[in-house]
């Protein structure tokens, strides 16, 4: 890595501050195009079946897994704010 001088990096920073508006303008200009919508699966009726009674017992285990509360033993660590240790002083 090289060094730099303040007045460089300022003389940099003023630079990259005057060009940076001027290319994301020419990058809006050129992302014109509408996004392509992504293509649906064709599906046999035995198959959406399947897919919605999938999503259905994925709803149902999420709402019982948000309906149940953990006991106080189980509560993740972050909740709690645990006490700094002592630093000890720098050796000399």
């Amino acid at each position: 890595m090289t060094k730099i001088h303040r007045r460089e990096f300022a003389k940099r920073a003023a630079a990259a501050a005057v060009a940076a508006p001027l290319v994301l303008e020419k990058l809006g200009q050129q992302t014109t195009e509408a996004p392509k919508p992504e293509p649906k699966l064709k599906l046999s009726a035995d198959q959406e079946v399947a897919v919605k009674k999938a999503v259905e017992r994925r709803d149902q285990q999420l709402k019982k897994m948000r309906d149940l509360v953990l006991p106080y033993d189980l509560e993740p660590a972050f909740v709690f704010a645990a006490r700094p240790k002592a630093r000890a002083g720098r050796r000399e």
